[in-house]
């Protein structure tokens, strides 16, 4: 599962790549629904990039992650909530929440 990197256009390239990845903790686009986390996640990465360019701020950085069994674990032992999308819809209250991991995740960025 692929799941799209939200940073509030406050890191760049080089903090995700050293900090983020080196200290194996992702921040993810989330949004809340009745106060608990949902992490919107992708099957295929031109779905998540059309939902990162339709969502996210121009300038921003584009990210994304690949979750695999340990990001999904991590997930569901918070109790949040994963919503799998094969389209890139809109939303308008959208934030982050930080997945931690035991080996560093898969990270790819490039600009909005």
């Amino acid at each position: 599962m692929i799941a799209i990197l939200c940073t509030d256009g406050a890191m760049e390239l080089t903090d995700i790549c050293s900090e983020c990845k080196n200290n194996k903790w992702v921040p993810i686009l989330v949004y809340y629904k009745d106060s608990v986390p949902t992490v919107v996640t992708f099957s295929n990465e031109d779905t998540a990039k059309r939902f990162a360019q339709r969502n996210l701020r121009k300038g921003w950085l584009l990210g994304a992650v690949y979750l695999g069994d340990e990001g999904i674990e991590f997930i569901k032992s918070r109790g949040w909530n994963i919503e799998v999308m094969n389209w890139p819809r809109r939303l308008t209250n959208f934030g982050y929440e930080v997945v931690e991991f035991d080996t560093a995740p898969e990270v790819y960025c490039g600009r909005a």
